[in-house]
């Protein structure tokens, strides 16, 4: 069975750091880890450096951003799934324990 794992993070290097090193064990390659970064940071990306990682613009745009954001998301795990046979996506602070 293939699994991703997805998460977007802002400003939560502490709780990257631990949902990476929680979610590599889970994945047989770090690249099925991904990782959006709402605007550039450069110790976010280094943390996240093994995994794949896509950053969104950090400006704030009219409408609603939760709106913007989970539709951005939805399309992206949309096409996780055409290579892999699940796709858990779970905010940075969230761990998932099985």
């Amino acid at each position: 069975m293939s699994i991703a794992f997805l998460t977007m993070c802002r400003n939560d290097l502490i709780w990257l750091k631990k949902w990476v090193d929680h979610n590599r064990s889970n994945v047989e390659d770090s690249k099925d880890l991904h990782v959006i970064l709402h605007g550039p940071d450069t110790v976010a990306s280094e943390i996240a450096a093994e995994c794949s990682t896509m950053v969104v613009p950090a400006k704030e745009l009219p409408g609603s951003f939760e709106r913007r954001r989970n539709r951005m998301i939805r399309h992206y795990i949309a096409g996780l799934l055409e290579y892999h046979d699940v796709v858990v996506f779970n905010d940075v602070d969230e761990l998932l324990c099985v």
